[in-house]
């Protein structure tokens, strides 16, 4: 059975920016579902949720538990705890759990580790865009080696070149990308 498109996108300093520019590209004929883990306080994440309804042409949320991820929308991991993407009866959801992270709030490592164990891991391509620390490059690897297709954003375009450094240098990148291209890609992906 053919799963649903998924693209995990991971971003902590300039992310937001970044994060801006890909979704203003997205059709709304788009055929994949997007789930973002930017580093930010979650009392901040409600109003750049809305601030992107405003000229996203599909529909974004905050996460909650247990939410349906829908084909096409964007999902942003939100809060402390740790964010998750299972599968169950059919659908992806994301999962809040009790137990908070050790380090980033989101934890992008956990959010791409729980989204290596899923079904047909060939058709989600995740993201490590711009960020201070390594947080995303050990579940970017995680996802590699499941069959995933891995980007890192390229030092070129990175206003910090930490959390896409971190993932070159431990291979965890098929490909070193700049934004402008990283966007063509999720465009692609997305057909």
């Amino acid at each position: 059975m053919r799963h649903s498109r998924l693209i995990a996108i991971g971003s902590s300093t300039g992310g937001p920016g970044h994060i801006q520019k890909i979704l203003a590209a997205i059709p709304s004929d788009f055929k994949a579902s997007i789930v973002i883990g930017q580093h930010i306080n979650s009392i901040f994440l409600d109003s750049i949720v809305e601030s992107l309804n405003s000229f996203c042409k599909i529909p974004v949320y905050a996460g909650k538990d247990n939410l349906v991820i829908e084909s096409p929308s964007v999902v942003f991991a939100k809060g402390a705890g740790i964010n998750e993407v299972r599968y169950e009866n059919g659908v992806y959801r994301l999962k809040i759990l009790d137990t908070v992270s050790d380090d980033y709030s989101p934890s992008i490592d956990r959010l791409f580790f729980s989204m290596s164990s899923l079904p047909d891991v060939s058709n989600i391509m995740a993201v490590v865009l711009t960020g201070i620390g390594d947080d995303g490059a050990r579940g970017l690897l995680e996802l590699k080696k499941a069959g995933a297709y891995t980007v890192a954003e390229s030092e070129q375009t990175s206003v910090v070149y930490g959390m896409p450094r971190a993932a070159y240098e431990m291979g965890a990148a098929r490909e070193v990308l700049d934004l402008e291209k990283i966007v063509e890609k999720i465009l692609e992906f997305g057909r």
